[in-house]
């Protein structure tokens, strides 16, 4: 260990010009004389000393390496930050920089320079990302290099956590719609402002940044939890609203809820979802929105089959070309997925997409013992996530579809058992 002095001019020479430059100048009943020191002699001093002790560490310190990382440091001293005994000890001005602090460089030599450092003993802590937007670098045409594929770790843009985590982009007319949890805004996208008027048109200034800071808020108060159920049509975006339970659009200029006073109470009763219910299960659990270009009609389909003893399941229809928008009708039939091809509506099955789920293994099932009977634990028989009271132990049948089966089988609550009649 070195005791001596680190001058912020890094002296590198140990050569003594004024040997009694402190002694003639160092007065402290006249401080105007402190200019007259020299400041090279007196950081030229050999002084110091070393200690050689054995200790127990958890560090091997055979791993050091020499840190090169202080470039204006190593060329005024022409030595790296190096540590006793890879560099002899010595007094001389040019080894007066601190020792380096370097471990396990051998380990990462493809990468740059590792260093360690010691973690606070405090609480732990966890960062979310749930709202932040990155963005590549720009595609050139007939380039070699993909922009879209290059994306730096400074390009990004994280926003306000007040509506949520954000759930679905989608671009329009050269901005973005950035739908949230409970909240919906606008984002454009190299945004400029014009700064005046020419002949050939209007002269706009460009600014640096490609997101701006604070996007323009459309609705504070309502979004989405699900990605499908945000779809984008010619004159609308649409999105359904589970927990607050509403039927928006947007035009990116305006905010406008559709479905208060025409189905309002039908949402209230026939959305089963709660907040914390997320993940969608093709052909069991989802919310999505549907759109047929032939009729200019979006669809916006619901169905669970987990939270109920019947399942809840609609496709409520609504035309946004008749009088500027109407629910028109209610259809039998629900497509788990759709898609327009030479503007005629394509859909797939959502049965056949529910039996396909059942023989899985992430749908959830009813297990029976060797009795085909199930008890009852806290007076509560737990189908899935279903949860049915049985405090006044009567016996009732009902329908359910869990067996796995596609038989429809049905199960009986009778005293602290379930039962299932074969």
């Amino acid at each position: 260990m070195v005791r001596n002095f680190a001058d912020p001019s890094a002296p590198y020479n140990d050569e003594i010009i004024s040997v009694n430059t402190w002694k003639d100048n160092m007065d402290l009943s006249n401080t105007d004389s402190f200019k007259d020191v020299n400041r090279g002699d007196i950081n030229a001093v050999k002084m110091g000393h070393w200690i050689t002790i054995k200790v127990c560490s958890n560090v091997n310190l055979s791993l050091r390496s020499v840190d090169h990382s202080w470039a204006s440091e190593e060329g005024i001293t022409n030595k790296p930050r190096a540590f006793f005994p890879l560099y002899s000890r010595n007094t001389s001005g040019e080894n007066k920089v601190p020792e380096s602090t370097v471990y396990n460089d051998g380990y990462s030599v493809t990468l740059s320079t590792k260093y360690n450092y010691e973690m606070p003993d405090v609480p732990a802590f966890k960062n979310v990302f749930i709202t932040r937007i990155m963005y590549s670098e720009i595609a050139v045409n007939d380039a070699f290099r993909n922009g879209f594929r290059v994306f730096n770790l400074t390009n990004y843009r994280d926003y306000t956590l007040t509506y949520g985590a954000l759930t679905r982009l989608i671009e329009l007319k050269g901005s973005l719609i950035a739908v949230f949890e409970h909240g919906v805004c606008l984002i454009p996208v190299n945004e400029r402002a014009i700064a005046g008027r020419g002949q050939g048109g209007n002269v706009f200034i460009n600014t640096s940044n490609v997101l701006p800071d604070n996007p323009l808020v459309l609705s504070d108060m309502f979004g989405s939890q699900w990605p499908e159920s945000v779809l984008k049509t010619p004159y609308y975006v649409y999105g359904i609203d589970t927990v607050g339970k509403k039927i928006w659009r947007t035009n990116g200029q305006s905010f406008e809820i559709i479905s208060d006073f025409r189905v309002e109470k039908f949402l209230i009763d026939n959305i089963t979802l709660t907040e914390t219910e997320k993940e969608p299960i093709i052909g069991i659990r989802n919310v999505k929105t549907h759109y047929n270009a032939y009729k200019s009609d979006v669809m916006f389909t619901f169905y669970d089959d987990i939270n109920t003893i019947e399942e809840k399941v609609w496709n409520l229809c609504y035309n946004e070309v008749q009088n500027r928008g109407v629910f028109t009708t209610f259809y039998s039939w629900v497509p788990s997925y759709s898609a327009n091809i030479d503007n005629i509506m394509f859909s797939f099955d959502r049965d056949t997409s529910r039996t396909i789920t059942k023989l899985s293994s992430i749908y959830p099932k009813v297990a029976l013992d060797t009795n085909n009977r199930q008890a009852v634990k806290d007076g509560y028989i737990c189908l899935g996530k279903l949860k049915i009271n049985n405090d006044n132990n009567t016996a009732y049948t009902f329908s359910l579809y869990d067996d796995n089966t596609n038989n429809k089988e049905r199960y009986a609550v009778e005293s602290n058992y379930l039962f299932v009649n074969t």
